[in-house]
This record gives C-alpha cells, sequence and structure tokens, in this order.
C-alpha cells in the first residue's frame, strides 16, 4: 500500500492515464495484462494480491458487466 500511495503525485502523472483494461464491448472488460499498465495500479494489483492472498487478481475475476 505504500508504494501505491507514493506513486500518487499532485498531479497524478505516475498513472499511464489510460484505461487499466481492454474493452471487449460496451458492456465487458477484460484487465491488461501486468506490462501494459501503469506503476501505480501494478503496484495495486500486488497490494491487492498479497492482502487478499489471491495471486491471479484480478485475472481471475468476472469480466466487468
Amino acid at each position: 500500500m505504500r508504494i501505491w500511495q507514493k506513486l500518487l503525485s499532485i498531479d497524478d502523472e505516475a498513472c499511464c492515464k489510460n484505461s487499466h483494461e481492454y474493452y471487449i464491448d460496451k458492456n465487458k472488460a477484460a484487465p491488461k495484462p501486468d506490462p501494459l499498465v501503469c506503476e501505480r495500479e501494478l503496484a495495486w494489483r500486488n497490494y491487492v494480491r498479497i492482502r487478499d492472498k489471491n495471486p491471479d487478481f484480478p485475472f481471475n475475476l468476472n469480466p466487468i458487466h
């Protein structure tokens, strides 16, 4: 969580400013692979993986619908 917080700047410049998902259609999305997301999103994913003991987060979740 601390790494994620450190990556937040006042202007939010640490974020890639793009979606962290691929939109399959207007009602469904799938997460982008780790190498294609910004450092801040990757830090968040790693935090949730440790917190929830879910090493495949967010890839083992149902698509957004």
